[in-house]
């Protein structure tokens, strides 16, 4: 069919013009239906203890149930997805008797259609360990983390534990925002409260999130990124108190940007005041030992603070 422009209208007699205008009217709604069809978002639930199918928030699917989050995965290929969580605590256990792994999630997301991963409230989601796991030892399971994943926007997660942790969260992947998370109250981190890591990573963003009382000793701080993740972004995020560096670019971590944030110390916690961000390495290899791979680490040169 010919298009119709105003010139062409002009010349069709006047009782048959408001067809015209009607006939492209409709053809204009039926192209925004079947676009808005296409692209229709998926919506799951889960939460904490629950069994359900995750298709709706009376029925909630596990946070752990990885058959749910293949389904969130194969749902993206047809547009956007977003899971859901329901409030509650979502328990970690060091012991395994208890099969209370931390939610490890790999290999999600799309290229165009993105994955939402959020509270389903502001707050009520709270990441913690098990009450009953022991407080010895210096490292135990973090409790949240994506590995190889593109394309995810996290939000309205929190996490709290004064347990023994590593890292309590960990983001590995291309173009993911951490968004309106904290982490508060993790006495026990020895790494990091979160942290980025590897030449595979690129584009990390956390934006409006919050990090107080972080750290069992200076080895600790609020995100440790390092080993060549690229684009690690803080956008009006608050840290208060860590027991090391608040936060930490190492070893080739390249265009690191730190914008509207505000870094506090008390001065009481740990007993001291410790650098805002650094930009570290530690060449303490020996290449005698393995020449072939001595192990160098190099400094990142572009940076926006």
């Amino acid at each position: 069919m010919a298009a119709l422009d105003m010139k062409t209208l002009t010349r069709i007699p006047a009782a048959h013009r408001f067809a015209a205008f009607l006939t492209i009217r409709l053809v204009v709604l039926c192209l925004f239906d079947v676009t808005a069809a296409e692209t229709k978002e998926r919506v799951l639930y889960v939460g904490p203890e629950a069994l359900g199918s995750g298709a709706n928030a009376a029925s909630p699917a596990s946070f752990r149930d990885m058959d749910l989050w293949a389904r969130a995965q194969q749902a993206l290929d047809g547009g956007p997805v977003t899971v859901n969580f329901l409030p509650g605590a979502y328990w970690v256990s060091s012991d395994k008797v208890k099969r209370m792994p931390q939610l490890a999630l790999r290999e999600l997301g799309h290229a165009t259609n993105r994955l939402t991963i959020q509270g389903a409230a502001k707050d009520g989601v709270v990441f913690t360990r098990h009450p009953d796991d022991s407080m010895e030892g210096r490292k135990g399971p973090g409790l949240f983390a994506l590995l190889d994943c593109r394309n995810v926007l996290v939000r309205n997660l929190h996490f709290t534990a004064k347990h023994p942790i590593g890292y309590a969260t960990h983001f590995g992947g291309k173009d993911i925002v951490i968004e309106a998370c904290s982490w508060v109250d993790l006495q026990g981190v020895y790494y990091g409260a979160s942290g980025a890591s590897g030449r595979d990573t690129d584009h990390i963003t956390f934006r409006d999130c919050i990090f107080k009382r972080v750290g069992s000793g200076g080895h600790a701080h609020m995100v440790y990124s390092a080993y060549n993740p690229q684009h690690i972004r803080f956008i009006d995020c608050h840290f208060e108190d860590c027991a090391g560096d608040y936060v930490r670019f190492r070893a080739g971590v390249e265009f690191g940007i730190v914008t509207g944030c505000t870094f506090k110390s008390t001065g009481a916690f740990r007993g001291g005041n410790l650098p805002f961000i650094t930009v570290p390495l530690f060449n303490d290899d020996d290449p005698s030992k393995d020449p072939k791979n001595p192990g160098y680490e190099y400094f990142g040169t572009h940076f926006l603070i």
